[in-house]
């Protein structure tokens, strides 16, 4: 068979086309931009646990100032819950919540008790009628991740 020049034929190619070559490189490219945005979507879920949690707190000021006892919000052991009158086992749902004890998925709480009087003033402990409670005298501040909430003295603005 010396001499003899044989056509090719679509069955014996060898290799891939380039146009075959940009088509798996534009897949893996997407695929690659799906991962690192699910990767990096911490951020959202730290924002969105945040805002949770200030109207959370904004919700137990209000309810706090339209009757002559206190609410509050206080947490441990990665979730927190809606308590009124001094009694962190006294929990209700909060709005928009299916269970009372509030557990943001892939974000930690940390442990804080955050109470509001009659006047929506801000009191680091659960029961601002106890005996020498008295109200923040500074910031309270709760950070989730890198959001931080505060709670300012006296006004108690949520912010």
């Amino acid at each position: 068979m010396n001499g003899i020049v044989s056509r090719k034929t679509p069955g014996n190619r060898r290799g891939f086309t380039l146009f075959e070559i940009l088509v798996v490189l534009i897949l893996m490219g997407i695929l690659a931009a799906v991962a690192m945005a699910r990767a990096t979507n911490t951020a959202a879920d730290e924002v969105a646990a945040a805002n949770n949690l200030k109207a959370h707190l904004r919700f137990a000021q209000i309810q706090a100032i339209n009757s002559d006892i206190s609410w509050g919000i206080y947490a441990s052991g990665g979730g927190y819950a809606l308590f009124k009158d001094g009694d962190t086992n006294n929990t209700f749902l909060l709005p928009g919540e299916n269970s009372k004890i509030v557990r943001p998925s892939k974000v930690s709480i940390p442990s804080f008790t955050v109470s509001f009087d009659e006047w929506g003033r801000p009191y680091e402990v659960a029961d601002p009628g106890a005996a020498g409670a008295s109200p923040a005298n500074s910031e309270i501040t709760i950070s989730i991740g890198s959001q931080t909430i505060t709670i300012t003295p006296e006004t108690g603005f949520i912010e």
